[in-house]
């Protein structure tokens, strides 16, 4: 049957069912023939393309689209078509062909090929591809086309609402900003390529165009956001910037004394005083305060400066007579003390004063102004009672004893009043009563002062009538006294709501440890909270632990650096001793450690900084940290401050804690040479400073051990591991700095803090 529908097709000139019947057969060659006879080319070339004819597939694909109409499937056509002929390297004929089929992207392409890139870009621009086509068109020397297309992008990017909630879109939007506002700097409309980066995420680009452009201030503001002092400073010395401008700039970039000399010479001593109390230049900071009119302040401002009798004019200024008495009384002056507590109308302070002057009268004057059952009552009766004793005014001092509140025998002020009371009744001759009140208080302590002497001459004397004993009231018998109880082994720490050395309010507790307890308090005399750490004393075994706080005080009271805990005094209680520091609000920066959340270089880089500008300043004064590690820093809202230099070592000062020859410590974060308990030097520190970067970069320490001597022998033989293995994305110049803190031999690390500081300024971010 078939021959006969082939003849005759042939007969009638079918070529179109011809092929069919060819293509039945599997005669594709015959089939190709007839299909392309029969005018249905797309049939003939996709045969050509089986039977790998690529010349002849590629003519008929032309043929079909060039002879089709748009009803027809000359689109598909054409890109097939455009494909076979690209593919074959006819991309000057593929062009035309993408175009037909609206295919721009890949006309765009093989323009790309034949290396006509401003061509190229209007092909990506017909595609919507407008990012593409500001790449070429840039590339083709045509910036104003460049400029059109990716405001283009930039509008089509900000009416989309999935902008607003998709970051790689937002991150996308920036970066065609950034890419106008490079172009209109070419331009030379740097001015208009600021305003577009004014709302933008800063970057080293971004600040770079805004400095190009004449826009110093953002392009300053970008540099700090970046954490790049060193390049707002740079910027800041080439500029003639407003000084109070200027000023909080060098503030930002932990320069306050700078910052301070520019505003005191400016005429601004209320701006320049805290840049100076920053800077840790007390005398300059009280100067300020008090040419700004700020008593009070320029008064706690010379406290700090151990300038008291300054503080006590500005506080008398200041109409502050108590915190005024006080500072006198600091700096030796006792009758202005005297007279300020006067004016305070704390009497018992006054004459307590006035007492050490010898002015007995006038301390007297002052105690009879402290009224019954007032404040100081007690302690100031029993001052004045031996005055009045002294005088002759016997009567006047009984009836002052009687007014007293009843005492008990573990009161010392009751011992101290028995005494006294014997002493007036035995001037007025009421001997038995006199020998009454002996007989208590030599009960409980037989040695107070001359009680049991005069109990004796009493008793050698005649005794007293009836009449005198029965005029007198009795006095029932003292409770047992203190030293007749067993003392407690450990001293209690003090509780929040008590005052502390008569000064300190207790606010609330911070923290605690086994030995001790820090504490928020606020200080009466300087009108301010500060923190207060506590070691108590336990079963007199403390004393080292005492050594560690009183060189805490020691040491720290030298620094005086924004990136160093300040420390203010010393003093003791029942329970212990304690300190008084700055209060910081803040974190330590062991929660930022967290190999979940790597930090950004750029913040990891300005810690370290500051760090390490801490570090060069305790090195110069000789002082050897000993425990930098995470947890001894805290990160307040403007700085990073070390803290806890109880265990440092300072050259010329050395004792058990410090000995050569005994490690002391945190083992994750020591030294090799600390280990050994060999000498150490400022290269310690940088050792810790090394796995501190280690693990700010990493998210963990770079030695891991369950034991304090596994520890140790990875400090002291193992290589730390690639912090590629766990941050493959840090810089390649990160690890190399990182590794010259951890070098095992101390002369193999930076030399100095300075230079740790020198390296970090050219590392990336």
């Amino acid at each position: 049957m078939a021959p006969k529908s082939r003849l005759f097709s042939l007969l009638t000139r079918d070529h179109l069912k011809l092929a069919q019947s060819y293509v039945r057969e599997g005669k594709k060659d015959k089939a190709l023939e007839m299909y392309a006879k029969a005018g249905d080319y797309e049939q003939a070339a996709r045969l050509a393309a089986e039977l790998g004819d690529e010349p002849r597939a590629i003519d008929l694909y032309l043929r079909a689209t060039l002879g089709a109409t748009p009803e027809g499937y000359a689109g598909a056509g054409a890109q097939q078509a455009g494909e076979l002929l690209a593919t074959s390297g006819f991309h000057k004929e593929a062009i035309a062909l993408f175009e037909l089929a609206k295919a721009f992207r890949q006309a765009a392409e093989s323009a790309l090929k034949l290396q006509q890139p401003s061509r190229a870009a209007r092909l990506y621009e017909r595609g919507r591809a407008w990012s593409e086509a500001a790449l070429y068109y840039r590339r083709a020397g045509m910036l104003q086309d460049a400029l059109r297309v990716l405001e283009l992008e930039a509008n089509r990017l900000r009416q989309d609402s999935r902008t607003r909630r998709d970051p790689a879109a937002q991150e996308s939007l920036r970066k065609v900003d950034l890419a106008r506002a490079e172009i209109l700097g070419k331009l030379g409309k740097g001015a208009e390529g600021a305003d577009l980066l004014r709302d933008a995420q800063p970057s080293p680009k971004a600040a770079r165009l805004l400095e190009e452009a004449g826009r110093h201030g953002e392009a300053i503001e970008a540099y700090l956001r970046m954490g790049q002092p060193e390049e707002a400073l740079r910027l800041l010395a080439k500029t003639d910037f407003d000084r109070r401008q200027a000023a909080q700039i060098y503030l930002r970039c932990g320069r306050p004394l700078d910052a301070a000399h520019l505003l005191a010479t400016q005429g601004l001593p209320r701006e320049a005083a805290p840049a100076y109390e920053t800077a840790g230049d007390w005398p300059r900071a009280a100067a300020s305060w008090e040419a700004a009119g700020e008593g009070q302040r320029a008064a706690q401002a010379y406290l700090r400066a151990d300038q008291p009798r300054d503080a006590a004019r500005c506080f008398t200024a200041a109409g502050k007579p108590q915190l005024a008495a006080a500072a006198y009384a600091k700096a030796g002056d006792r009758a202005a003390a005297a007279s300020s507590y006067q004016k305070a109308g704390q009497h018992l302070d006054a004459a307590t004063h006035l007492l050490a002057l010898g002015e007995r009268v006038e301390a007297a004057k002052a105690l009879i102004q402290i009224s019954a059952g007032g404040p100081g009552f007690v302690e100031g009766t029993l001052l004045l009672v031996p005055l009045l004793v002294d005088e002759g005014l016997l009567d006047d001092a009984l009836r002052r004893l009687r007014e007293l509140p009843p005492g008990s025998g573990s009161d010392p002020g009751a011992l101290e009043r028995l005494y006294w009371e014997g002493r007036v009744l035995e001037g007025l001759g009421s001997r038995e009563a006199a020998a009454s009140s002996y007989r208590q208080l030599v009960s409980v302590r037989r040695d107070y002062r001359d009680a049991e002497r005069r109990l004796a001459g009493l008793a050698a004397a005649p005794e007293a009538t009836r009449a005198e004993a029965a005029a007198l009231p009795s006095r029932p018998p003292l409770p047992p006294t203190v030293a007749q109880v067993p003392r407690p082994l450990a001293a209690g720490s003090p509780a929040v709501g008590q005052r502390l050395a008569g000064r300190y309010d207790i606010l609330a507790e911070l923290g605690r440890g086994g030995m001790g307890r820090v504490y928020r308090a606020h200080d009466r005399e300087l009108g301010e909270e500060v923190a207060i750490k506590t070691l108590l004393s336990v079963a007199g075994d403390s004393a080292i632990e005492e050594e560690r706080l009183l060189r805490e005080v020691q040491i720290c009271r030298k620094i005086t650096h924004p990136n160093v805990v300040r420390v203010f005094d010393l003093g003791r209680f029942e329970g212990g001793i304690f300190i008084t520091m700055e209060l910081l609000e803040g974190q330590r920066l062991d929660r930022l450690i967290d190999p979940a959340k790597p930090l950004p270089l750029g913040r990891v880089k300005v810690l370290l900084t500051e760090i390490a500008a801490g570090l060069q300043e305790a090195h110069a004064l000789g002082i050897v940290h000993r425990d930098l590690k995470p947890g001894n820093v805290i990160l307040t809202a403007a700085r990073a401050k070390i803290l806890d230099f109880g265990i440092a070592r300072m050259a010329g000062i050395d004792n058990r804690l410090t000995q050569t020859g005994f490690a002391v410590g945190s083992p994750m974060y020591m030294s090799p040479e600390q280990l050994q308990g060999a000498a150490l030097d400022g290269r310690s520190d940088l050792y810790s400073l090394g796995i501190l970067a280690y693990a700010l970069l990493a998210g963990r320490e770079p030695f891991q051990g369950a034991t304090a001597s596994a520890l140790a022998i990875q400090h002291l033989q193992s290589p730390p591991p690639d912090l590629r293995r766990f941050r493959p994305d840090v810089p390649a110049a990160w690890p190399p700095f990182v590794g010259k803190l951890l070098a095992k031999r101390p002369e193999e690390r930076f030399p100095s803090a300075r230079a740790v500081l020198e390296a970090l300024t050219g590392l990336p971010e």
